[in-house]
C-alpha cells in the first residue's frame, strides 16, 4: 500500500474515447480493488451489527452454560472482513477468553491482512486465527477441531450470489460438530407482484410504442427484440426510493418463496423450485407484471432477532412500515427487481384472480416465470443482443417521450421539406437516426458510427431494415470511413455506452472538432445540442456520505487500521467526483440556486486534449451544523433550440427539501466534509472550491478547502 512507484500505462479517456498514456501507481489494480470492496458501507449498517452482536451474545452464553469449564469452545467465522464478528464472539467470553478459539476465514488478501491488524489492535490476536482462503477450499477439519458455533456474513442482494449455500453446506458437513449453533440461523426469500411502467420500460423496449409530445410515431420495433427473453441479469436497486402510487403499484401481498435453514445441510438445495399463488389486489388491464424481491434473516433459532431487507411498504417494524426515509440504510443489501420474459404479452386479469408464479433457484441465482412447467421452448437468455449490450436505463431512456420531445422537434424543423441533406448522428444505439430516416427526404442521408461496437451495427441494421430506411441510413465503422463530405446537420443525443459521469457524453463535442479539422464541418453546419453546461448544487445526503467517512469505532471496536487502509486506497485511485444514481440516495438541497461550473458553446468552441477549463468559487453554507455532511451534486444540461435536456433534477429545487432526480442518468457527487455528532462547526461555513476539467484525461478534478468564519470577529480561520 505504501509503494509510491509509478508505471507508464494506458487509461481510458471518456472525452476522446481512446486509451491515453498516463502514470499510475504500480499497484493501482490492487488498491482499486480495496477501494471498491464495499466493506465500509457494510460496517455502517448499524442494525446488522447490533443484531449479529445480540445473537452472538445469546449463543455464547448458551455454550458457556452447557460446556464444561475445561472444554474449548471452537468458532468459525466465514467472510470475516475486518474481524468484527470474531471480536464480538471473543468479547462475550470476558475473563474466560481462554475458553474460545476462533478460526476466521477471509479470501480477499488485503482484508485478511487488515483483519489481523484490527484484531491485534483490539487485543484478541491470541484467540483469533485469520486464514486467507475460501472456507470451502480447505481440507475438512479433524473432529476435535470442529466448531460449536458458526458465524458468517457472505450474503449479497440476491442472498446466494456469493456462494452462501455451498459455504454453509461445506461448513456444516466438514468444519462443524453435529448440530452446531449457526448465525444467522435461517433466511427467507420474499417476493411481491407489482406493476410499473418505469421499471418495465427498461426491460421491454417501448412496449406501448414511441411518442413525441403525445403523438404516437410510426416506428416499428424489430421482431428479434420483441420476441427476445430480455436480460436475465439481476436488477438490484434501492426499491425504498420508489414511490408507491407513482413509480410502482402493489398488486399483491408479499409471499415467501424459499426458506433456507443454515443449520441443516438438507435445507441448502442447489436447485429447487416452487409455485406461488398470489391473489391479485388490483386488476391488470393489458399491463405487465414485475417482481420485487428481498430477504430476511432469523439471527437465532428462537426467532428473537430478525433482520429484514424489506422495502418500506412491507417492512415488519411498525414505526418503519410505510415511511420511506426511516428505513435502515444499507447499500450492500438492497432489494431487487425480477422480470418475466420480455416476449410475454401484457396481462388481462381481474382483481382477486389467482396469479401463479413459478419460482426457481440454482446455487447462485433466482428466476421467475409463469406457465405450467419448468421446461420452456425458449431460452432464458437474451437472443437479440440488445438487452445484453444495453443497460436497462439506456433501453428506457432511448424511448422516453420526455427526452425525445426535447431533442427531436427542433431537429425536425431543420429537415422538414429539405432535399439532399447530409446528417451525422453522434451517439450509441439511439432511435434519433431512425426518426430522421423516416422523416428525411429520400435524397438525404443519415450517417451513424459504430465506434467498433457490434451493438451499434446490430441495432441500426435491425431498425433500419424493419423501418425500411436502409437506403437513407449509412452505417460507418469510424469517422475516417465516411467519404469527404460536408455535413448540413450534426446531432448528438448525447449518450455513449461508455459514459459513467454526465460530462463523459462530451465525447460528441470532441468528435465534432475532429471532423472540423477534416473539413467536414463548416460555418453553415447546424449542431444540436448547440450549447451545454456542467451544473452543481451543494447538498446534504441522508446516508451516502458514509461511503467516504471514517468508521473509527464500530460496536466498541477500534477500526483505525481499516480506516487507514481505505483512506490510502481512495487517495490513490478514487476520483473526488464519483458517479451515483442520486435518485436512490436521498439528499437535501442546501441552496435553491444551482451553480453553473462550465458553460460550453458546441458550435463555436473546439475541445482538444490540450484544453483545460478552470472554475473557482468561495461558497457559503449557512447553518452548517444542521447537517452531518456537506456534499456537491453535479449534472449536465444541453440546449436543443429553446428546450433544455437535463440529467439532473426534474422538479423545482427548494432549499432544505429533498431533490427529485432524473432516474435515467447517473449524476456526479462529492463529499466535502462529514462530521461525527460530537463535532461542531461554526454556524456558517465557507468552502473554497477549485474545479478543473482536464481534457488530456477527460476527468473533472475537484479541490476543496473548508474555512471557518468566526461569528464574533468575522475573521476567516483556515481549517
Amino acid at each position: 500500500m505504501d509503494d509510491k512507484r509509478l508505471v507508464f500505462t494506458q487509461k481510458f479517456n471518456p472525452l476522446t474515447g481512446n486509451l491515453e498514456w498516463t502514470y499510475l501507481p504500480e499497484n493501482y489494480d490492487y488498491v482499486q480493488e480495496i477501494s471498491r470492496s464495499d466493506y465500509g458501507d457494510m460496517l455502517w449498517d448499524q442494525e446488522r451489527n447490533v443484531l449479529y452482536n445480540k445473537a452472538i451474545k445469546k449463543y455464547v452464553e448458551r455454550l458457556m452454560s452447557i460446556k464444561k469449564p475445561t472444554e474449548k469452545i471452537r468458532v468459525i467465522d466465514i467472510g470475516t472482513g475486518t474481524g468484527l464478528l470474531s471480536m464480538m464472539v471473543c468479547r462475550e467470553f470476558g475473563s474466560n477468553l481462554n475458553r474460545v478459539a476462533v478460526t476466521a476465514f477471509e479470501c480477499f488478501s488485503p482484508m485478511a491482512e487488515c483483519a489481523e491488524k484490527v484484531i491485534k489492535r483490539n487485543n484478541f490476536d491470541k484467540s483469533i486465527t485469520v486464514i486467507n482462503s475460501r472456507s470451502d477450499e480447505v481440507d475438512p477439519f479433524e473432529p476435535d477441531e470442529r466448531a460449536d458455533l458458526l458465524v458468517s456474513e457472505v450474503f449479497d442482494t440476491e442472498l446466494i450470489g456469493e456462494g452462501a449455500l455451498r459455504v454453509f453446506k461445506v461448513a456444516l458437513t466438514e468444519q462443524c460438530k453435529l448440530n452446531p449453533l449457526v448465525i444467522p440461523h435461517k433466511a427467507r426469500i420474499w417476493v411481491q407482484l407489482v406493476k410499473s411502467s418505469w421499471l418495465n420500460n427498461g426491460h421491454c423496449m417501448a412496449p406501448k410504442g414511441i411518442s413525441i409530445d403525445g403523438k404516437k410515431l410510426n416506428i416499428e420495433i424489430p421482431k428479434s427484440i420483441i420476441n427476445c427473453y430480455g436480460s436475465n441479469h439481476l436488477h438490484d436497486l434501492q426499491a425504498n426510493q420508489l414511490e408507491v402510487g407513482k413509480d410502482i403499484e402493489l398488486i399483491s401481498d408479499p409471499m415467501i418463496a424459499f426458506v433456507f435453514d443454515f443449520s441443516k445441510p438438507d435445507s441448502l438445495k442447489y436447485d429447487d423450485h416452487t409455485t406461488l399463488e398470489f391473489i391479485l389486489k388490483n386488476s391488470l388491464n393489458s399491463e405487465f407484471v414485475n417482481i420485487v424481491f428481498w430477504w430476511d434473516l432469523f439471527m437465532d433459532d428462537e426467532s428473537e432477532y430478525v433482520l429484514s431487507c424489506a422495502p418500506y411498504w412491507a417492512h415488519p417494524t411498525k414505526d418503519i412500515s410505510g415511511t420511506k426515509n426511516r428505513i435502515p440504510w444499507r447499500d450492500h443489501w438492497m432489494q431487487a427487481i425480477y422480470y418475466l420474459p420480455a416476449y410475454y404479452k401484457p396481462f388481462e386479469m381481474n382483481s382477486k384472480e389467482i396469479f401463479k408464479l413459478n419460482c426457481y433457484h440454482d446455487e447462485f441465482s433466482f428466476w421467475f416465470d409463469v406457465g405450467s412447467s419448468k421446461a420452456s421452448a425458449r431460452s432464458n437468455f437474451c437472443s437479440c443482443g440488445i438487452h445484453n449490450d444495453l443497460s436497462r436505463n439506456r433501453i428506457r431512456m432511448m424511448a422516453d417521450e420526455r427526452v425525445l420531445s426535447v431533442i427531436y422537434p427542433p431537429v425536425f424543423i431543420e429537415i422538414f421539406g429539405k432535399r439532399d441533406l447530409n446528417i451525422l448522428f453522434l451517439g450509441d444505439a439511439s432511435l434519433i437516426p431512425v426518426l430522421l430516416g423516416k422523416d428525411l427526404h429520400e435524397s438525404g442521408k443519415v450517417y451513424v458510427i459504430n465506434r467498433g461496437q457490434m451493438v451499434n451495427k446490430r441495432f441500426y441494421e435491425e431498425f433500419g431494415r424493419t423501418n425500411e430506411i436502409m437506403d437513407r441510413l449509412v452505417i460507418a465503422d469510424d469517422i475516417s470511413d465516411i467519404e469527404q463530405i460536408q455535413f448540413d446537420l450534426i446531432i448528438a443525443e448525447p449518450f455513449f455506452n461508455s459514459i459513467s459521469l454526465p460530462w463523459d457524453a462530451f465525447h460528441f463535442w470532441y468528435l465534432i472538432g475532429d471532423m472540423a479539422e477534416r473539413g467536414m464541418v463548416t460555418i453553415k453546419t447546424k449542431i444540436y445540442p448547440s450549447k451545454g453546461r456542467v451544473v452543481m448544487l451543494p447538498v446534504a445526503f441522508d446516508h451516502l456520505w458514509k461511503i467516504k467517512a471514517e468508521l473509527r469505532n464500530v460496536e466498541g471496536f477500534d477500526l483505525a487500521d481499516f480506516d487507514s487502509l481505505l483512506e490510502k486506497a481512495r487517495e490513490l485511485c478514487d476520483s473526488p467526483i464519483e458517479p451515483q444514481p442520486l435518485w436512490e440516495y436521498p439528499c437535501k438541497a442546501l441552496s435553491d440556486k444551482p451553480i453553473t461550473v462550465f458553460d460550453f458553446d458546441f458550435r463555436d468552441e473546439r475541445v482538444t486534449t490540450r484544453s483545460r477549463y478552470n472554475f473557482t468559487k468561495m461558497m457559503k453554507i449557512e447553518n452548517s451544523n444542521d447537517y452531518n455532511n456537506l456534499g456537491l451534486a453535479f449534472w449536465t444540461e444541453y440546449d436543443f433550440g429553446d428546450k433544455k435536456l437535463s440529467t439532473g433534477p426534474v422538479e423545482k429545487i427548494i432549499c432544505d427539501q429533498y431533490i427529485e432526480w432524473c432516474k435515467n442518468w447517473k449524476q456526479g457527487m462529492a463529499i466535502l466534509h462529514s462530521r461525527f455528532a460530537d463535532e461542531m462547526l461554526m454556524k456558517d461555513l465557507l468552502i473554497d472550491l477549485e474545479i478543473e476539467y482536464d481534457c488530456s484525461l477527460g476527468v473533472m478534478n475537484l479541490k476543496s478547502r473548508l474555512i471557518k468564519e468566526n461569528e464574533e470577529t468575522g475573521k476567516i480561520l483556515d481549517n
